[in-house]
């Protein structure tokens, strides 16, 4: 039979085709022959069809449709960390990497079998989970980064699930960290970090040079499969594998290796392609970095003068990882500029972290008393630390606590910082931290260079039109008067 598969790039239904010439002879050419005896072991065997239930049905497929295609020939090598999410011992004689989309739903049905084969040939086969996110899936790859850092607290498989039932988005995480009491902090941390990008990146480029180009794909001690499949279907290829594994007479824990020493190290053109990271373009309702927008900014705390030459809006959040990164850089433009740069800042704590709304709170408390940028600092310098450490910090900063704590319990500081979402949302600003320099949109925490590069392009543009009668006061209101009012598709 044909060997039929569903994969993000081919769905393809699976059917069961009914054996219907010779059954047709069978059952009309004596039908009026057939006696009370003949017709009560037809029902008897029936039911008993009936009572086996799911299993029988799984034979009498099985038995229908004939063993599936098993790949021969040659094999390709995946290499393998020694990191990667595992079920099923290392010595297994039978290794399935799986290479998978958490936004795939064929890859979450052709996740399904692999608990039961692993459970079934106990200790002779492992699944060895490795990420190819799709760049046409805008959740996968910071799902991607979720399954990282649930790894690295010993939750992937938990985490594999709950991605899987949620397709791949990552709006729940907060219930999920929760429930499996994982570190808030940690893994914010771990899922903003360079290793998570690592291990994605050479997860897929892995995949590409052992010709994944789909979703699910599969290496079978070195086959090749694809698409999702049942679990009658993999029991046949373990028990070939198993077979084939045995033959070689070495001992279990050297089968892997061995096969891979004769593998072939590239398939289909075996290029890797590019690293996901890399790789991602803008996404619908993402600001366009060639576009101006006009994020209004009266009212905000800003650092430099209001008459700046260039002027820096910033979403932040003072426990993102990529924020604390990036805030040295911005120290740095400042202290290079200090005439000719100003940073405005919106306030943009994401779900995930569990202490980041307070210390948005307490910040713009200390704007009220006008120390906004010793707060700031502070809070960047005691990221993670809870309400109280704050107020601790705030008082050796010298503020007015008795003034502070109504400020604190003051329903607008609330109401401010949803305010600064809500503007985060409207021009498109999803993850922290987010600029936009004179209007211009830049993502994530740049190099210094990248900054200065383009304040400099600003501060030459922001000449001319000074030169030209704008006076600077009224510099930035000019440049993004014509600019965009919010992010469309």
């Amino acid at each position: 039979m044909s060997d039929e598969k569903a994969t993000e790039d081919r769905p393809v239904s699976e059917t069961v085709d009914s054996p219907e010439s010779n059954k047709k002879d069978a059952s009309h050419g004596d039908r009026s022959k057939k006696s009370l005896t003949g017709n009560l072991i037809f029902v008897g065997a029936f039911a008993a069809t009936l009572a086996a239930g799911y299993f029988g049905g799984q034979e009498i497929r099985r038995w229908w449709q004939g063993p599936p295609e098993i790949i021969q020939g040659d094999r390709y090598s995946v290499s393998l960390r020694g990191d990667e999410p595992q079920i099923g011992p290392d010595d297994a004689l039978v290794t399935i990497v799986e290479f998978s989309d958490f936004e795939c739903p064929f890859c979450a049905k052709g996740s399904e079998p692999f608990a039961d084969i692993v459970e079934e040939y106990k200790g002779e086969v492992r699944v060895i989970f490795k990420n190819y996110p799709l760049p046409f899936h805008k959740g996968a790859l910071p799902a991607a980064y979720a399954g990282y850092a649930a790894h690295q607290q010993g939750k992937f498989w938990e985490m594999h699930d709950f991605l899987f039932a949620h397709r791949g988005s990552i709006r729940e995480l907060p219930s999920f960290l929760s429930e499996h009491k994982l570190d808030v902090d940690q893994f914010a941390s771990d899922m903003e970090s360079d290793a998570a990008r690592e291990f994605v990146d050479d997860d897929h480029l892995g995949g590409g040079k052992a010709g994944v180009r789909s979703t699910p794909s599969f290496l079978v001690n070195g086959h090749p499969y694809s698409g999702a499949r049942d679990l009658n279907f993999w029991r046949y290829v373990v028990d070939a594998e198993i077979d084939a594994a045995k033959d070689l007479g070495v001992d279990p824990s050297e089968v892997y290796a061995t096969l891979m020493k004769a593998a072939k190290a590239t398939r289909g053109g075996g290029h890797g392609g590019r690293k996901p990271s890399e790789a991602r373009k803008r996404r619908a309702g993402e600001p366009n970095p060639d576009l101006i927008y006009g994020v209004p900014i009266t009212g905000q705390p800003s650092h430099g003068p209001v008459d700046a030459l260039v002027t820096i809006v910033e979403f932040s959040d003072y426990h993102c990882p990529f924020c604390i990164k990036v805030k040295p850089t911005i120290d740095k433009l400042l202290a290079t500029y200090p005439e000719d740069l100003r940073v405005v800042h919106f306030q943009q704590p994401l779900p995930m972290h569990k202490h980041a709304k307070d210390a948005a709170k307490i910040a713009l408390a200390a704007d009220r008393q006008g120390r906004f940028d010793a707060m700031h600092d502070a809070a960047f310098e005691h990221a993670g630390q809870a309400i109280d450490s704050l107020k601790n910090v705030a008082r050796g900063l010298g503020l007015d606590m008795d003034r502070l704590e109504n400020d604190l319990a003051d329903p607008s500081l609330v109401a401010q910082i949803d305010l600064d979402r809500k503007t985060a949302a409207a021009f498109g600003v999803k993850g922290t931290p987010a600029f936009f320099i004179n209007g211009r949109f830049v993502s994530g925490a740049q190099p210094f260079r990248e900054f200065n590069g383009l304040v400099l392009k600003a501060l030459k543009e922001a000449k001319a039109k000074v030169a030209k009668g704008t006076p600077r006061a009224d510099l930035y209101t000019q440049i993004v008067a014509e600019g965009e009012t919010a992010v469309g598709n």
